[in-house]
């Protein structure tokens, strides 16, 4: 039989040395490296030197040589060394020290979750301002240059964080935002602070000694601006009596000249009276102050409503021509300013 023990053929009788030699009993077609087994309980068997690297492993209860592992539990190994493989599928890994991926990128990762006390701690290996830790968002072919979300860089001192075409969700801060220059681009929609205590909103501080404190600036950046157009605007928005959010007030700025070096703007006020906001005092750029109904001081009404009656162009005769004179000298000035008309 194939591969089984066998004697060596000694002819009929055996010396000592015959019967104590090496070779007495060997295995058909023995080669170096065999191995011996017990095929069955009664039969031994040669197993054949394995391929170079192969695995002695138990298939069917008896051993054989494999190229690959399968269904092995490793306690405790140590792995020196390069795996080179594709396809590697490692189920829960405990790591008792630390993984270097030796630059190599590392895809499909579902998750990342914190130890025990809640801190995940990622670490860019380098003390200076080009050491980076970035998120990508990719298609099926990584193309990191168009699709970085979010950049963190730094050095011991100092670190930036920079967000490119993202949209953030519920942000909030715990200390200081410096945004050095840049602006919040809100697009074609509205930027809103929300507040919730009495008498919170927006407050602008400035610490410049000696010179212009804290500024708000409205710019009306338009490449062409015409006549009626609005380089600026404060409204002041409220609850109506049935709980809608209504417009209360605003003051507005208005052009009404907008040649080269002839601009006019003036400024309107306007108020909420009777239910519905009114134009309620305008100031033009050349000074003219427009009241829509009186003007008082210390509750003392000095200017109001024009005057109408007949006898402002009666004829002036008191008898004396010093008092006739300064009686019709105020008339005409009342006439003028647009306090007396007559009917």
């Amino acid at each position: 039989m194939a591969n089984e023990l066998i004697h060596a053929s000694q002819g009929t009788t055996l010396t000592q040395a015959e019967f104590e030699a090496v070779g007495l009993h060997v295995c058909n077609s023995q080669a170096t490296g065999d191995l011996i087994y017990a095929s069955s309980a009664t039969q031994l068997t040669r197993l054949g030197i394995g391929s170079t690297n192969a695995i002695l492993t138990v298939i069917g209860g008896v051993p054989t040589w494999q190229s690959t592992l399968a269904g092995l539990t490793l306690t405790s190994p140590t792995i020196n060394g390069t795996i080179a493989t594709i396809g590697l599928t490692l189920p829960a890994v405990t790591l008792g020290g630390a993984v270097n991926a030796n630059s190599q990128l590392v895809t499909n990762l579902y998750s990342i979750a914190a130890d025990g006390t809640n801190i995940m701690s990622l670490y860019a290996n380098q003390a200076s301002n080009n050491a980076a830790f970035r998120i990508y968002t990719t298609g099926a072919t990584p193309n990191f240059t168009n699709t970085r979300r979010l950049e963190i860089r730094g050095g011991l001192d100092t670190v930036t964080a920079e967000w490119l075409a993202t949209t953030q969700v519920g942000l909030v801060l715990g200390g200081n935002m410096t945004v050095t220059g840049y602006a919040f681009d809100a697009g074609a929609v509205d930027v809103q602070v929300n507040t919730t205590g009495n008498q919170r909103g927006l407050v602008i501080s400035n610490v410049q000694d000696s010179q212009t404190g804290a500024t708000l600036k409205l710019i009306h950046n338009s490449a062409s601006i015409a006549n009626t157009d609005r380089p600026a605007l404060i409204d002041i928005y409220a609850r109506d009596g049935a709980g809608a959010l209504i417009q209360m007030a605003y003051q507005r700025w208005n052009y009404t000249n907008v040649g080269n070096g002839t601009e006019v703007v003036d400024l309107i006020w306007a108020l909420t009276n009777a239910g519905a906001v009114v134009s309620s005092m305008s100031l033009t750029g050349g000074g003219a102050l427009n009241v829509l109904n009186s003007y008082y001081v210390a509750s003392t009404k000095v200017v109001g409503a024009r005057v109408v009656d007949a006898r402002c162009d009666d004829v002036i005769n008191s008898g004396d021509a010093t008092t006739d004179g300064v009686i019709d000298s105020l008339r005409d000035a009342m006439i003028t300013h647009g306090l007396i008309a007559a009917a």
